[in-house]
């Protein structure tokens, strides 16, 4: 018998763009394991944990909030020996660095959910254009576009593409920018002045090629930009490459769908991806061809608690956000019933047989396949996709787990009725 339990001290280092969502997420699966934890917010935005661990305090239990810059409090958690854990949600740049103090120090796990620079790929058979351009509108600059699994790559079919850039034109028309605290504006400051320099340089970059802006390109008062679309971006400018960060949407055109995915796919990244098609093996083809941890067909999104949050590459590795499996980042110690001590030695292979079950989706709209869950992608599970060889309406295979088991029933009478395809 195998006996999960808390693995100690984890360390909770919070990005500043989502400050409660992130600290949400975080201290459930760690405090329901039965761990300690220690709160690291961004410099950016202390306040929120704060007042959490001030009502923390009053119902009881062991929750601290370590508020500074990363050197006088994040690097002095990542070397600390004993803290076991340490789980970051931030920059590649930075995440790097708690692995290198977890390498000069007690060797602690590190659980990352990095940067993206992801696609959103939009196929010539869509059968609704402007419900897509709602979609890419929000996609890429929802919350200014200071989101991680933001689509600010936009690769679209030549036929569509400039139908598709006037309607995303219009409905931009009802993002107005201004003050934050108006809930008229749905589009606010930079977080930071520093962070308003570096969007703003990428601006100046886009003009010094040469690029087309479609809109935007300008910014106001030191501190707002401007949504902006910057047409005719290749593989080799910055612009498709580097995460901005800000509401910036680079435009990429293809003309075939082997050509969308080797464009998707060019990126150091994995986190995030959407697919507009109206071809249901088209969708089946860019969901799994996609190398991305969540990926979406025909909207959006993230998914809800359910779904796992994590990603390929320099997304990040070492566990994942929310559902089921987050729990796992605060119990990977194992020993056998009755042993005194844990057996450090366990094999990850072991404690996933001994895991919760496989999450999955019934929602039709959101086709999405969960990235590895280890450094080496020696195994990996998708989640509402069939593979080629099975019977398409009547089960999903597992990667993981080979036997087959039912789709909800919702989801066959989705493909029963589904029109494309």
């Amino acid at each position: 018998m195998v006996v999960r339990e808390p693995i100690g001290v984890v360390g909770l280092v919070l990005p500043w763009n989502f400050p409660l969502l992130m600290l949400a997420w975080k201290i459930g699966p760690s405090l329901a394991a039965g761990c300690s934890i220690e709160v690291k917010p961004a410099q950016e935005t202390t306040l929120s944990a704060l007042r959490v661990a001030e009502l923390a305090h009053q119902a009881g239990g062991v929750f601290n909030v370590v508020p500074g810059g990363g050197k006088e409090a994040g690097e002095p958690l990542g070397r600390h020996p004993d803290v076991a854990v340490v789980s970051f949600t931030g920059s590649t740049a930075t995440g790097r660095l708690f692995l290198k103090y977890a390498a000069e120090s007690n060797l602690k796990r590190i659980v990352l959910e990095l940067g993206g620079k992801n696609p959103a790929v939009v196929m010539n058979d869509v059968e609704d254009l402007d419900q897509v351009a709602q979609h890419v509108v929000n996609g890429a600059f929802w919350n200014m576009g200071e989101n991680c699994s933001a689509t600010s790559r936009l690769i679209v079919h030549r036929e569509v593409k400039d139908a598709l850039l006037e309607r995303v034109q219009v409905h931009l028309q009802d993002w107005q920018l201004g003050d934050p605290l108006d809930p008229e504006n749905r589009l606010g400051s930079m977080v930071s002045k520093a962070h308003f320099d570096k969007v703003r340089a990428y601006l100046e970059h886009a003009r010094a090629q040469q690029l087309k802006l479609v809109t935007g390109g300008t910014t106001r008062d030191g501190v707002y930009v401007e949504p902006t679309i910057v047409d005719g971006v290749t593989p080799d400018s910055r612009l498709f490459r580097e995460e901005i960060f800000g509401p910036v949407l680079s435009v990429t055109s293809f003309d075939t769908l082997d050509e969308a995915l080797a464009l998707a796919n060019d990126t150091a990244y994995g986190l995030a991806a959407s697919a507009y098609t109206g071809n249901l093996r088209n969708a089946i083809k860019l969901a799994r061809g996609i190398r991305a941890g969540i990926v979406t067909v025909n909207c959006f999104g993230e998914g809800d608690a359910s779904t796992p949050f994590g990603g390929y590459q320099e997304s990040g590795f070492g566990g994942r956000d929310k559902s089921l499996w987050a729990p796992m980042t605060s119990t990977p110690r194992s020993r056998p019933s009755g042993s005194t001590r844990p057996d450090r030695g366990l094999s990850i292979r072991r404690l996933r047989a001994a895991a919760l079950p496989l999450p999955h989706s019934s929602d039709p709209a959101d086709v999405r396949r969960l990235g590895p869950h280890d450094q080496d992608r020696r195994q990996s599970s998708r989640i509402g996709v069939a593979p080629p060889s099975a019977p398409f309406a009547g089960t999903r295979t597992d990667d993981r787990h080979p036997t087959q088991r039912p789709w909800p029933a919702k989801l066959r009478r989705f493909f029963a009725t589904c029109p494309c395809g």
